[in-house]
């Protein structure tokens, strides 16, 4: 039997001889701009022939690399090339031998660290009169679909499409045919279910009663607007809707599975007829938000947007990825940086990350005003572009209760770094988080600087309580409702302990 290292931190045994060398070499051949199964076999080949293993931190860092290459490479399908690989060594030896190389599942729940691909795919397509008018002509809705379609089956995994309204009603149709159902006169011949109205609460439960396995992902459709009842109270209704919305995924136990969800955002031509909260109906014609939202574990979810290009599809605009964030590690790599500063001061530790300033005095040329930056990993988050660069999403707290905030967020560019910043203190931060005080008491204090985890600014954006004032002619980018349904999804995920409801803390001494 060929005997394998076992893994720390991952709560599962990964059996296989690899060299510490493996990681590296995977490095620096891909930074040179090799890549392919054959590279990696080749790397393999190398690692097993010594008995030597790796950290958990290095089989990580091969993790990244494999999810940075074209054509990106899940923790599954990385640890079957190193068995099928293996298992052809044991049978080369002039006396071959049987290789065991057992894998008791993948990375933990909720971790991140090891992302396991999903097998199958469930797209939902709600089909009711209200979306209709995405499906006329050659729609940005129909593109973005036929991009999800194809790039989840060049992955190679299982993709089953239905309709939903009333209830789901599949499709048998290949995506070139299924393609050519969609348009408004066919759905409405067709023996697709009450294509009259539909009501997302029912949807949503109707969806999350069928997932059954953990490496299913549910992909729903829709232009998510609530129907409420008609001549009804709206403000009571809305939230009625919200707190429904939790109650089914408090009740699937989806939290405590592991799963997760993703709200994507797109746009795209709409050419029909769009029903207000009284049911009248307006002839529209012009650009229309819809969305998509998936579920499924975590990890999964994860690694969703990059591994399926959705950024790339016509008519994206963002995402909101809303998961149990209480696994997280809270405190990633931090350094204070020398490069933004707007004042005087002298970082504490001068190689290494720095956790610490002293001698603060302000700039007094322009008023009274200190600024630094601190650089942090925000990589591994899932969170979007758009959220880690908006400082609304970011609170600093002081122990003294002085006032800082963060005024503003960018990706790094260690180019515009010092030296030493560059050498010491960049490591592996992603952004920059630049934060400021007019009024710094004396003596010492440490800050707190906190990544908060609430809704997005776009969702609040895209959402209406009253939408009786569309008017043909008119273009009206706001969603009835939308806000409550994703507060609905979000509220199941928030800790019970408020304290806990953030994503990163970076803890900094200040002295003055």
């Amino acid at each position: 039997m060929l005997t394998i290292g076992e893994f720390d931190k991952m709560n599962k045994k990964y059996c296989f001889r690899i060299l510490s060398f493996f990681a590296l070499g995977l490095i620096l051949f891909s930074g040179c701009g090799s890549s392919g199964a054959g590279e990696i076999n080749r790397l393999i080949t190398q690692g097993l022939k010594d008995n030597e293993g790796i950290s958990s931190s290095e089989w990580k860092g091969i993790m990244d690399v494999a999810g940075n290459m074209e054509n990106p490479l899940s923790a599954t399908e990385v640890m079957d090339m190193i068995k099928d690989r293996g298992n052809k060594m044991c049978q080369a030896r002039r006396d071959p031998i049987d290789c065991d190389f057992p894998i008791e599942g993948s990375a933990d729940n909720g971790s991140t660290n090891t992302p396991k691909s999903p097998s199958h795919f469930s797209i939902y397509l709600e089909n009711s009169g209200s979306m209709f008018g995405y499906m006329k002509g050659n729609s940005d809705f129909k593109n973005a679909l036929m991009a999800l379609w194809t790039n989840i089956n060049r992955h190679g995994e299982k993709i089953d499409i239905q309709f939903i309204n009333d209830k789901v009603y599949p499709v048998k149709e290949e995506l070139d045919e299924f393609i050519k159902l969609l348009e408004p006169n066919k759905l409405r011949s067709g023996d697709f279910g009450k294509t009259g109205s539909s009501k997302i609460s029912q949807i949503l439960q109707t969806v999350v009663d069928s997932l059954g396995h953990d490496d299913e992902v549910a992909v729903i459709l829709s232009d998510f607007i609530f129907s409420l009842e008609k001549g009804g109270d709206i403000e009571g209704q809305l939230p009625t809707q919200r707190y429904g919305v939790t109650n089914i995924i408090n009740n699937s136990r989806l939290v405590e599975k592991g799963y997760a969800f993703l709200v994507l955002k797109f746009e795209s031509e709409f050419d029909g007829g769009y029903y207000n909260v009284d049911n009248d109906r307006i002839q529209y014609k012009g650009k229309r938000p819809y969305y998509v939202i998936v579920t499924g574990k975590t990890e999964a979810l994860m690694q969703f947007v990059k591994r399926y290009d959705v950024e790339e599809y016509r008519g994206f605009e963002t995402y909101a990825l809303i998961y149990n964030n209480s696994s997280l590690d809270k405190v990633p790599y931090y350094s204070i940086l020398e490069t933004y500063r707007n004042g005087r001061f002298r970082t504490k530790e001068r190689t290494g990350p720095s956790k610490g300033i002293e001698k603060v005095q302000y700039n007094t040329r322009d008023g009274k005003i200190f600024e630094f930056a601190i650089t942090a990993d925000l990589s591994k988050l899932g969170l979007s572009d758009d959220y880690l660069l908006d400082k609304a999403n970011y609170a600093v707290k002081s122990s003294k209760d002085d006032v800082f905030n963060v005024f503003e967020v960018i990706p790094i560019n260690k180019g515009e770094l010092t030296s030493t910043d560059a050498r010491e203190h960049a490591g592996e931060g992603t952004h920059v988080i630049k934060i400021q005080s007019e009024s710094i008491t004396s003596g010492s204090q440490n800050l707190d600087i906190q990544l908060l985890r609430q809704l997005p600014s776009w969702v609040r954006e895209s959402s209406t309580s009253d939408d009786r004032g569309v008017k043909p002619g008119q273009e009206y980018d706001k969603t009835f409702g939308f806000e409550y349904l994703v507060e609905g999804i979000s509220d199941s995920y928030k800790p019970l302990d408020e304290s806990d409801d953030i994503y990163c803390d970076f803890t900094i001494s200040l002295e003055r």
